[in-house]
């Protein structure tokens, strides 16, 4: 069978987690993508299978379950943005460290700071 949470289509394997947490996934990432839904509402791969599989700000292509993958928030929370998944985006972990806003409407991109 496949992954309980998420359907990823991997065997299951036992992965211990504390008090209230699921214990049965298919992987590692599986395991913390369950962090990731409590948080955001939302898995990276959903997200992959909403906005496609490229990185929102490099445009390369990204594997679902690469563990170097972050959600990213088009509009930040520090100007309005919410989880709702219209703005919610996969990125490279490396990416995500440049702290840059990508405008969607024309792509271009703008250093992230509170005081813009």
């Amino acid at each position: 069978g496949g992954c309980l949470d998420f359907g990823c289509g991997f065997s299951l394997q036992r992965i211990d987690g504390g008090q209230g947490r699921p214990r049965l996934y298919c992987s590692d990432f599986c395991r913390k993508q369950w962090y990731v839904k409590q948080r955001t509402g939302y898995t990276i791969p959903e997200v992959v299978a909403l906005h496609g599989a490229r990185c929102y700000l490099c445009d390369e292509n990204i594997d679902a379950h690469d563990e170097q993958l972050r959600l990213h928030l088009v509009i930040p929370g520090y100007l309005g943005g919410d989880h709702h998944p219209d703005n919610l985006r996969v990125v490279h972990r490396d990416c995500a460290h440049q702290r840059v806003i990508k405008c969607p409407h024309c792509n271009h991109q703008f250093p992230q700071g509170e005081n813009q």
